[in-house]
């Protein structure tokens, strides 16, 4: 049995590392993991009346507690993906080509993006700018990778090439109609289009907010 001072101080040191168990285990926490969805951007192949579009999914964890001081924290990132659709607003037809998980190199700011079409093969196919940094901080290396996807009927998969050819379709502005066959795009969680043969622009397509699916109107 201890006694006198020497129990007073042996019953302070164990309160106070069982205070500190208690702020460690619960005061730097972070909430459910929930999930959050991106239109990055959408791209009609050229003279076609179709398009199409990426959706970045983010599952991530908000800090809670001592994690948010002081500033709000930060948010811990549990997985993310972009998801690559083909649009068909003249049948409605929606289809999903490909899934592009972050790289396991890349440890924040992913992001993808695409950036050329090529109707030239016996496919038509995408080209994705795909990115992101090596850290978690922004004075890490940007590591960036390029991805063609082509437009079979049958499958769509993403494989990594080392550059874009000359003579591929870039990203259009979207300004006045220029006659012929043509679609131009807007990209939100609403999703409009606008065609040489309805020049208004109408709502077409939405991104579902829980599954992050692109769905028909």
């Amino acid at each position: 049995m201890i006694r006198g001072h020497g129990a007073r101080s042996a019953m302070a040191t164990a309160l106070a590392a069982a205070t500190l168990v208690v702020i460690a285990a619960t005061g730097c926490s972070y909430g459910p993991p929930t999930w959050r969805h991106q239109v990055m951007n959408a791209m009609p192949q050229p003279h076609q009346r179709h398009f199409a579009i990426v959706v970045l999914s983010t599952l991530a964890r908000e800090p809670q507690g001592l994690a948010a001081w002081p500033d709000g924290g930060k948010e811990r990132i549990e997985s993310q993906v972009a998801r690559l659709w083909f649009c068909n607003p003249e049948t409605g037809s929606v289809r999903r080509m490909s899934q592009i998980p972050r790289p396991k190199p890349i440890r924040s700011e992913y992001s993808a993006w695409i950036v050329a079409w090529d109707s030239t093969g016996e496919y038509p196919a995408l080209y994705l700018d795909v990115r992101g940094r090596a850290g978690e901080t922004s004075d890490t290396d940007v590591l960036r990778y390029l991805l063609k996807v082509e437009i079979a009927p049958d499958t769509s998969k993403a494989f990594a090439v080392p550059f874009i050819p000359v003579g591929v379709a870039p990203l259009p502005p979207i300004g006045p109609l220029h006659g012929g066959v043509e679609l131009q795009v807007s990209a939100g969680d609403t999703i409009r289009v606008r065609t040489d043969l309805d020049p208004e622009w109408r709502p077409r397509f939405r991104v579902d907010p829980k599954t992050g699916n692109v769905i028909r109107l």
